[in-house]
């Protein structure tokens, strides 16, 4: 996404990330639906409610289906937008060229949007109105929409800006800048927020002060971008209100899998920790992780190796041990004990006093 060792025009005005230079890695391939672009003279009356002030537009149209694509690249954001008229579902091919960190808002949308990987596996999900940030590795997606009309903003920028602690005031980011410094194979989305006025607002103002080449207007693109960053966080501490939620949430999630998973083992799954709790999954393992250190998948893994434990100390051997812990083989166990303890569960029998 960024072009290293540049050096940074801005210095010397505002605080800015030592990466400067962001590239273009979200790709929808909107052609084969919606046609080549259009030359000026067949635009028509094609046109978008928000209109960027610089950049790339593209009109796209092909019967009842029509598509405009803006895009701006600034030195530390890259913003785009797509104003898409379906008559029919469609799924549309997006490419990911490099592992980033993107910030998705559905400002009109007929109907949930959904985004799924190249196996089909569900990757998130937007209502009208809402909005997440998602880090998406890269490789192919799909996007698939209802009939009905979608105005889609987003925009990526230079997680530098999150470094030498930028971050301590953003929880809700951690666990996705963790997952895009480590070049996560997994996407990871933040929890949902709502699109307000204001933050409409700042949206349109960003789009309308837009322009290459201007350090004034480098200089807001910025600026707006991280007042955009701290309105999601104020945002999604709106929609989980009281302050100590995250804590209790966090306490009751270990309640729920330590007497599950007691009962039903490795077969317990995660995502009943969530419904059990009426949040969303991806919201759980955020919090999850912040306050507690420690993943939700490892945390059922220590309540499965001390059981484990527990019932081979009792005398139970291997075999049986896999049984009662939900594993659907002995060579699953036997896998899964030696990865979370460095031993296989007969040498952990053998290491035991007589």
């Amino acid at each position: 996404m960024y072009e290293k060792n540049k050096q940074n025009p801005l210095s010397g005005y505002i605080d800015m990330p030592k990466i400067t230079v962001v590239r273009k890695t979200f790709h929808m391939k909107t052609a084969h639906i919606f046609g080549p672009s259009l030359s000026k003279k067949d635009v028509g009356a094609l046109t978008s409610p928000l209109l960027f002030n610089d950049g790339e537009v593209v009109f796209r149209k092909n019967k009842g289906k029509s598509c405009i694509e803006q895009s701006f690249k600034g030195r530390l954001g890259y913003l785009q937008q797509y104003n898409i008229v379906v008559d029919e579902s469609v799924c549309i091919p997006i490419e990911i060229k490099q592992s980033d960190l993107y910030v998705a808002y559905s400002i009109h949308s007929r109907a949930k949007i959904l985004l799924s990987d190249s196996e089909n596996r569900h990757v998130l999900s937007l209502h009208q109105g809402r909005a997440l940030y998602a880090y998406l590795p890269k490789g192919n997606y799909n996007l698939t929409l209802s009939p009905g009309k979608y105005q889609l903003f987003g925009f990526y920028f230079d997680v530098g800006m999150f470094d030498d602690g930028g971050d301590r005031e953003f929880s809700f980011l951690k666990p996705l800048l963790e997952a895009h410094r480590n070049s996560s194979s997994a996407p990871l989305m933040s929890t949902d927020f709502s699109l307000d006025a204001k933050t409409e607002a700042y949206i349109h103002a960003l789009c309308l002060r837009i322009k290459t080449g201007d350090l004034s207007s480098q200089i807001y693109m910025f600026t707006t971008m991280k007042d955009l960053i701290k309105l999601s966080k104020t945002k999604i501490e709106e929609k989980y209100e009281p302050k100590n939620y995250k804590k209790t949430i966090v306490e009751a999630a270990k309640i729920i899998l330590e007497s599950n998973v007691e009962a039903e083992g490795v077969r317990y799954k995660l995502t009943a920790v969530a419904d059990r709790l009426a949040i969303s999954l991806n919201y759980l393992q955020i919090i999850f992780k912040v306050e507690s250190g420690e993943t939700l998948s490892q945390f059922k893994g220590r309540i499965i190796v001390e059981k484990a434990k527990k019932l081979m100390r009792d005398g139970k051997m291997p075999k049986e041990t896999s049984e009662l812990c939900g594993f659907e083989n002995l060579p699953a166990f036997y896998r899964f004990f030696k990865r979370e303890t460095q031993m296989t569960p007969k040498d952990y029998i053998l290491d035991q006093p007589s």
